[in-house]
């Protein structure tokens, strides 16, 4: 409790002072430095924008070749009709017996 009191006998003083106008003048100096674009922050700027634009453009060309639908690798009604009579009743008796696509209609 006694070092309570002692800070309280300080008060809030500070051991420094600063000019009148010092805040003034480094406002004015801090806006003067960040609000100039130099020459080489704009090619920054350019390389980011052209990097970005060729991202874009490699991502729309990868949806645009996923999303494109993919040609089935045979044709089932041409796979049906070079079948003989006994090979299709062969198959509709397969399919009939299967447990898999019965369940699911």
């Amino acid at each position: 409790m006694k070092n309570f009191e002692e800070i309280e006998k300080i008060g809030k003083r500070t051991p420094y002072t600063v000019p009148s106008d010092f805040y003034e003048k480094l406002q004015r100096r801090i806006l003067a430095t960040s609000t100039k674009v130099t020459p080489l922050a704009h090619l920054r700027l350019r390389r980011v924008a052209l990097w970005g634009g060729g991202v874009a453009v490699a991502i729309a060309v990868a949806v645009a070749l996923i999303a494109d639908e993919p040609k089935p690798l045979y044709d089932f009604e041409a796979m049906l009709s070079e079948l003989s009579d006994e090979q299709c009743n062969a198959l509709i008796e397969s399919y009939n017996n299967d447990i898999f696509l019965t369940t699911m209609e």
